[in-house]
């Protein structure tokens, strides 16, 4: 595991696993971008002003290349177009950006309960009609004559068999 701390900005960190392999994508010869989750990612820009010699990046890669997917974009963009001015500072988030990743976070917990709760029920639907179909098939004794259904009952087996299939997928 690797843990990416920032001296400026203590609550803010980045690991990097072997076991949970995240993508990472070099934009340039010194700009990388590092995926957090689905919809959160971070830049690191290494200074390449003081002549940082190429074994120092191949050095770092070879370093990160394990513990997450590591890519070189085929179009060279980097992150820092413009000269970087030391006077400006970027804060800590603020209460909306707060909230916003909150909420992003619960929705998306919300969206994993209900497709596990999909599954589950469909599970059990699914266990429960083998369960009788296997009891009336025992007990019930085959008989000579095509068995009659209304016409509205079939279109009700017909919806129901539409509506488990599209569960299922």
């Amino acid at each position: 595991e690797i843990v990416f701390t920032f001296p400026d900005y203590i609550k803010i960190t980045h690991t990097l696993c072997t076991n949970k392999k995240r993508p990472c994508i070099k934009m340039c010869s010194s700009d990388y971008i590092f995926m957090v989750n689905g919809i959160d990612s971070f830049g690191l820009y290494i200074d390449t002003r003081n002549n940082i010699e190429s074994e120092v990046i191949q050095g770092f890669e070879s370093i990160i290349a394990p513990y997450c997917h590591f890519k070189v974009s085929s179009k060279q963009f980097p992150i820092h177009k413009y000269p970087i001015n030391e006077e400006l500072t970027v804060g800590p988030p603020d209460k909306i950006a707060i909230a916003g990743m909150k909420l992003s976070n619960l929705i998306c917990r919300g969206s994993v309960a209900t497709a596990k709760g999909i599954r589950k029920a469909t599970l059990y639907g699914t266990s429960g009609i083998n369960k009788s179909k296997r009891f009336l098939v025992s007990k019930l004794t085959p008989n000579e004559e095509a068995t009659k259904i209304s016409p509205k009952v079939q279109s009700a087996l017909a919806k129901a068999q539409m509506g488990g299939k599209a569960v299922v997928k």
